[in-house]
């Protein structure tokens, strides 16, 4: 697996998308993350000529973990994409099987057309447990940490060996 470094001139992007299931909306007697809200959300815009690295993700909720788990009937899945191909980022869509902080997600992204945003898709189902009775809606916070690098010699080298394969990085270090 090769290891890569991040360029010291690489910008960082954070970014947060906020998903919302309201209680028998559209689905009676659930939440359901299915609706047109919760989809193409954008995470950030691409632009030719820069490598995008998808770092890391962190994932919360306005109501507990255990109330979240305890009531998942179709589990919660986030799908990344390009918004003018339709390309997917990752092979599946990522289950949502627990709240994480800061957990690395390593995928390079780039694109050639000028109005291309990166996009996020949220679906899944949850039903109303004894803990979310009274609660009207329920919101799913995804973070990503992203970083754009504008560098000839990264560029090239994502071209020729980390388009092909997830590395590890070396944080830090100068290129």
């Amino acid at each position: 697996m090769p290891s890569y470094v991040i360029p010291h001139s690489a910008r960082f992007i954070p970014t947060t998308n906020i998903f919302t299931a309201t209680f028998n909306a559209p689905t009676v007697g659930a939440y359901n993350f299915g609706i047109a809200a919760n989809a193409n959300q954008v995470v950030t815009r691409l632009l030719p000529g820069s490598v995008y690295l998808i770092d890391r993700i962190s994932i919360g909720g306005d109501i507990s973990e255990g109330s979240f788990l305890d009531a998942i009937e179709t589990l919660p899945q986030l799908t990344l994409r390009k918004s003018q191909t339709k390309e997917i980022v990752y092979e599946k869509s990522l289950p949502i099987v627990q709240y994480i902080d800061d957990q690395d997600v390593i995928a390079w992204v780039e694109t050639k057309k000028s109005d291309e945003d990166l996009t996020v898709d949220l679906t899944g189902l949850l039903d109303q447990t004894a803990d979310l009775v009274g609660e009207v809606d329920i919101k799913i916070f995804v973070s990503y940490s992203i970083y754009a690098i504008e560098s000839s010699v990264f560029e090239f080298w994502f071209r020729t060996v980390l388009s092909n394969q997830t590395g590890e990085q070396v944080r830090g270090a100068t290129v």
